[in-house]
Formats: C-alpha cells, sequence, structure tokens
C-alpha cells in the first residue's frame, strides 16, 4: 500500500480520533465508523505502540 493510498482510505476513518493514540484507539474508532472489513483487517497490522497522529499511522500502513 501507498502512502497515498493508506491516507485516502484511512483518513476518514480516522477523522476525530484523539491523538496521541494506542493501537487499540485507533481500531475502536475504526469499528465505531463502520470501517468496511478490509479497512479494519489493514489497520489491525498495526504494531501495537503509540501512534503520534494520522500521518504516523498512514506511514506505517504504507511500510507494511
Amino acid at each position: 500500500m501507498t502512502l497515498a493510498q493508506a491516507g485516502r482510505v484511512i483518513l476518514p476513518v480516522l477523522d476525530g480520533l484523539d491523538y496521541p493514540a494506542q493501537r487499540w484507539q485507533i481500531l475502536v474508532q475504526a469499528e465505531l465508523y463502520g470501517a468496511a472489513t478490509t479497512t479494519k483487517d489493514t489497520l489491525r497490522r498495526l504494531p501495537p505502540r503509540t501512534y503520534a497522529d494520522t500521518g504516523d499511522v498512514t506511514r506505517v500502513l504504507a511500510a507494511l
């Protein structure tokens, strides 16, 4: 997944999430948003750590 693809898919889902955020908080936000199964599966690949902002999340996803 490229950085642009990650941003396009993830940005709407994580809009409104307070940062810094833990992986579990990102997953809960995706669930509350009603994200597609494929999006939630992608987010589950995130390593368990604290993410500084949405850009941090998308950079990590693009590197996976």
